[in-house]
């Protein structure tokens, strides 16, 4: 939805992708250097366009998987690993 791109002032040149609302301490995202405001972008270099695309492609995904994030104006590659 726009609601989170507005909060986090996600630049507009910047479609598609899911917005990261919240990481919790300790978690695997936050090991990944996942942070709010992030917007995940690809999967395994799948795009995902939305939070439903997003969690179908983290059921195909195995114990590690690569993530394009978008970040401060550059995008970037994560590795989350369950």
């Amino acid at each position: 939805t726009a609601a989170p791109r507005s909060r986090f002032q996600v630049p507009r040149s910047i479609r598609g992708g899911v917005v990261v609302v919240d990481v919790e301490d300790g978690s695997a995202a936050d090991r990944a250097d996942l942070e709010a405001g992030d917007v995940i972008l690809e999967v395994n270099r799948r795009g995902v366009d939305s939070a439903d695309a997003f969690g179908r492609a983290l059921g195909q995904a195995g114990k590690r998987m690569f993530l394009l994030v978008a970040r401060g104006g550059r995008t970037r590659f994560l590795v989350l690993e369950r």
